[in-house]
C-alpha cells in the first residue's frame, strides 16, 4: 500500500505510520498487535495481502488511562496504521485527561441548535406523538445524553450513547486530515441513518456500482474468494461526495449480511475504503 496515493491523505502511508508510532513512544504507551492474513495476489500492487490487525494498548503512562483496543483493515502496513490511529481515537474518547480540545462559542450562521443535553433535560423522557395512529412514544433520557435509568445493560447503553446523534470522531496525521475525515464520517452516518429511515417510510434510493478500476475489482474478487459469498457495492444519497456500502451476502440468507461503509469526496476512494 506504500505506493497507493490517496486523494484525501496529506501524507504517505509510511509518514503516517511513523508519526503515530512516535506519538505512542513519546507517551510511553506500550502496544501490541495480532494480525489475521488473507494471502491474495493483487497485481496492481504486486504481491501483497489483505490484513486485519487487532491493536492493543498494553501499558500507559498513567494508571487512570483505560487500556483500549482497536482494529484496522487494509493492504499490508495500511492495516496496522489504520488500527493504531483508531486506537488513539478510542484512548482519547475514553480518557478525557488526554483530550486536546479547542472550544468556541461561535456558531455557523444559520445553524439551528437543539440542545437536548442541558441541565434542564437530564432526567426527562422525551415524548413523541404519532399522527398516523394517535399513539404516544417515549424516548428514554439515555438517547439524549441524560442520566442512566438502569433500563439498559451497560453494553447497550454504551452503544446508545455513542450513536444517539450523528457525529464524526477521527484521529489523523494532521489537523486538516483529521478534520476532513471527521466530516466524512459525519456525512457517512447521516447517509446511513437516512437510508434506514427511507427503508421504512419510502422507497430506498440506491445505485449499484460495478468497479472499473483493476485494484477495486481484485479486492472485491479476493473477498468473494475468501468468504465464498457474493459482494455487492452500492452508492446511497449523501449530503456531499459519495457514500458507498459494500455488502457481503452470506450463503445462508437467514443471516445478517456483513457490510462496510465509507464516505469520500471521491467515489473510487469511498469504494476502496468500504471494501
Amino acid at each position: 500500500m506504500v505506493n497507493f496515493v490517496s486523494p484525501e491523505r496529506e501524507f504517505t502511508l509510511m509518514d503516517s505510520l511513523s508519526s503515530i508510532i512516535e506519538v505512542f513512544a513519546l507517551k510511553k504507551w506500550q502496544w501490541s498487535v495480532e494480525v489475521s492474513q488473507w494471502s491474495v495476489e493483487v497485481s496492481a500492487l504486486d504481491t501483497t495481502c489483505i490484513l486485519d490487525s487487532c491493536v492493543y494498548l498494553d501499558e500507559a503512562d498513567c494508571a487512570d488511562i483505560v487500556l483500549e483496543s482497536a482494529r484496522g483493515k487494509g493492504l499490508g502496513l495500511e492495516s496496522l496504521t489504520s488500527g493504531l490511529y483508531e486506537l488513539l481515537e478510542h484512548i482519547v474518547y475514553s480518557n478525557q485527561s488526554v483530550l486536546y480540545s479547542c472550544s468556541s462559542s461561535l456558531r455557523i450562521k444559520g445553524d439551528a441548535i437543539l440542545n437536548l443535553s442541558n441541565s434542564a433535560s437530564k432526567n426527562t423522557d422525551y415524548t413523541f406523538y404519532s399522527m398516523s395512529n394517535n399513539a404516544m412514544a417515549s424516548l428514554p433520557p439515555e438517547y439524549c445524553g441524560g442520566k442512566s435509568t438502569g433500563e439498559f445493560s451497560s453494553i447497550d447503553e454504551n452503544l446508545i450513547r455513542c450513536y444517539y446523534t450523528n457525529n464524526g470522531w477521527v484521529a489523523g496525521a494532521s489537523i486538516q486530515e483529521a478534520t476532513l475525515h471527521a466530516l466524512n464520517e459525519l456525512i457517512e452516518r447521516d447517509a446511513t441513518s437516512n437510508i434506514l429511515l427511507s427503508n421504512i417510510f419510502d422507497d430506498v434510493c440506491i445505485e449499484f456500482l460495478i468497479p472499473n478500476c483493476e485494484l477495486l475489482k481484485e479486492i472485491k474478487q479476493a473477498i468473494e474468494s475468501a468468504t465464498g459469498n457474493k459482494v455487492y457495492i452500492v452508492s446511497i444519497p449523501a449530503l456531499s461526495g459519495s457514500v458507498v456500502l459494500s455488502i457481503c451476502y452470506k450463503t445462508d440468507r437467514e443471516e445478517i449480511p456483513t457490510f462496510g461503509c465509507s464516505a469520500s469526496q471521491f467515489l473510487g476512494y469511498a469504494t476502496y475504503r468500504s471494501l
